[in-house]
């Protein structure tokens, strides 16, 4: 742990005071995901769960804009490819993004989301609601960027639940059915390595519900980074619903090799109880780390005109015990822009809440020299 002293600054004690876990923190699962891409041998899958911040709220110009592209999952993917030897991609969607019936925010928040009026939003889930069809008036179309020649599509399988199809660019298609014990699926449609476009349709039976998309070359073997932020979202909302298929059961069925989670804004503006938040967090965590690691990732500063300063640092305290209790670690964001008065002046916000895009890659960069020092 010695080389990860630089990060944050300071000596050893002084880091791990910070991040929690230990001299030793057991991240197995990741470290052997990594070497497998590493090796070419196998993908590995990195989850993001939080709030606007973690969706990239303020990244893009224009209100909502296109934002997940410059969130920090998106900017971590990058990040990867610079190293050399591994490299990550985030050619995908999970979640609305949201889950208000006046903010259906999936293809407002992601340029490469067309979402015909046959899709809205369903339950809640990861990522906010899933989206749901039960017409085959029009297509959820995903579009992205570069040359892909698969496409992975998640979606919920429980009870009676109807059918889909999916197809490549308006080609012959390929019919899902959903129904079926519950549990998150996959299926993968593939074609040639070219641009192309992802169509799903409702096809028959009762609702469809679409979790997300994923969008790869096949030929490699990628760190697929996952951006499930939910705009509005607090520690209430990220373990509530369907004890089946909520967000909270979601992180555990996704079994990402490492889920990174980042949450606390809303809380401390709503004034989410401390013991409460604690333990919520805490929750979460639990769920990552059934199947796969767990990181924890402080957002940065709001503006102190609804929580001050130290109640702000109260949230912050809470989720380093659950990192400390957990052996994870705690990649202290708040502290790195030490406070909305000091940081909003040097250009990282784009409003009193959220970063802009520089302020999220600083954010991503502490992330990145973390983990890839595991």
């Amino acid at each position: 742990m010695s080389d990860i002293a630089t990060v944050l600054g300071g000596n050893d004690a002084q880091l791990r005071s910070q991040i929690g876990g230990g001299s030793n923190p057991p991240y197995k699962r990741w470290r052997a995901a990594r070497a497998n891409v590493k090796a070419g041998i196998d993908h590995a899958d990195v989850l993001f769960v939080g709030d606007s911040t973690t969706l990239g709220y303020g990244s893009a110009s224009g209100s909502p804009g296109d934002q997940r592209k410059n969130s920090v999952p998106a900017i971590f993917a990058r990040m990867l490819n610079y190293n050399g030897n591994i490299i990550g991609q985030s050619q995908n969607f999970i979640g609305n993004g949201s889950f208000s019936p006046a903010n259906e925010v999936s293809d407002q928040y992601d340029a490469r989301i067309v979402k015909g009026n046959a899709w809205s939003q369903g339950v809640p889930g990861l990522g906010g609601a899933m989206l749901t069809a039960t017409t085959s008036t029009n297509a959820l179309s995903f579009t992205p960027v570069g040359s892909v020649d698969t496409f992975d599509i998640y979606y919920l399988r429980n009870g009676s639940l109807g059918s889909f199809a999916m197809d490549i660019d308006g080609g012959s298609a390929t019919v899902v059915s959903t129904g079926g014990g519950v549990a998150i699926r996959k299926a993968t449609i593939t074609g040639s390595l070219a641009a192309h476009t992802l169509n799903l349709k409702w096809s028959a039976g009762n609702a469809v519900f679409i979790i997300g998309v994923n969008a790869y070359d096949s030929s490699k073997k990628w760190v697929h980074c996952f951006n499930a932020g939910w705009v509005g979202a607090d520690t209430g909302d990220l373990i509530s619903g369907d004890a089946n298929y909520g967000a909270l059961k979601s992180i555990e069925l996704f079994a990402a090799d490492l889920t990174v989670i980042s949450v606390g804004i809303n809380d401390w503006n709503l004034g989410t109880a401390l013991a409460t938040y604690e333990s919520r967090v805490q929750s979460l965590v639990n769920s990552a780390l059934v199947n796969g690691d767990c990181v924890l990732m402080s957002g940065a500063p709001s503006l102190t005109d609804v929580a001050s300063a130290l109640t702000q640092q109260l949230y912050i305290d809470a989720m380093a015990r659950v990192a400390k209790a957990s052996n994870i670690l705690f990649v202290d964001n708040f502290s790195r822009l030490q406070s909305y008065a000091i940081s909003q002046p040097l250009g990282f916000y784009a409003d009193t809440r959220h970063p802009n895009y520089v302020g999220y890659v600083d954010l991503a960069e502490n992330l990145y020299n973390v983990i890839g020092r595991i």
